[in-house]
């Protein structure tokens, strides 16, 4: 088990602190800074072990993955491309710190989905830019390899929560045995797929994701690259 500390904003509570929806008040948008602290920003993580030997471990969510600077040493001699790395610290149970391990960040992209994989729009709100797309009904029928940057870490909007990879990645992190690294193909969505951190996607009105704005999760250099209104705001 791992706790983590994003970012250092002294006096600041970012999730109870964010601004209503002048339309919706059950819509709490995430704001700039909290993308920062959430997903770009360096990590304290504190274990609950001492094992050192750990290459990849995973903090609050699936945003917070930490890999050692042992294992980025060998992706970046495979010349995988499509992530930022960004130093972060360990502290284990033991009060040992270390700072060989840095945040991963996803910053390849692989444009919108494609409608032919039943990821849809089904609604947005005229006052903040919260978007509720369908399910994900045919993987097989997602990826525009037009939209696709062509790199090997990356995601396809909006299912922005999952992280894609190229054959050449999936078969070095599944021969390297790289322990807390699931690689698993995608499938449909439903109501009896489980995600991790008991995330359950709801089915009843065939909603898949909700999401915010692209300038949000991206570093503000691509998000202006990948940002297409009205598709991706």
């Amino acid at each position: 088990m791992v706790t983590a500390r994003a970012g250092d904003y002294p006096g600041r509570d970012p999730w109870s602190q964010r601004p209503y929806c002048p339309v919706d008040r059950s819509h709490r948008p995430w704001t700039k800074l909290d993308y920062d602290i959430d997903r770009r920003n360096s990590l304290t993580v504190e274990l609950t072990h001492n094992r050192r030997d750990q290459l990849m471990i995973w903090a609050t969510g699936p945003s917070s993955c930490l890999i050692h600077e042992q294992l980025a040493a060998e992706m970046d001699k495979r010349g995988f491309t499509g992530y930022q790395l960004v130093p972060s610290e360990m502290r284990f149970r033991d009060g040992v710190v270390s700072r060989e391990y840095h945040r991963f960040v996803v910053t390849g992209w692989g444009g919108l989905a494609r409608p032919e994989s039943g990821v849809r729009l089904m609604r947005e709100c005229s006052g903040c830019t919260l978007r509720v797309y369908s399910q994900l009904e045919d993987p097989r029928q997602m990826i525009d390899e037009q939209q696709w940057t062509g790199e090997d870490f990356f995601m396809v909007w909006p299912l922005n929560f999952h992280t894609l990879i190229t054959a050449r990645v999936a078969d070095y992190l599944n021969s390297a045995k790289v322990q807390s690294c699931v690689v698993r193909p995608l499938v449909p969505i439903g109501d009896d797929v489980d995600y991790p951190l008991g995330f359950r996607y709801p089915s009843a009105d065939n909603v898949g994701a909700t999401v915010r704005s692209v300038n949000l999760g991206y570093p503000p250099e691509l998000a202006r690259k990948y940002r297409r209104p009205p598709d991706i705001i």
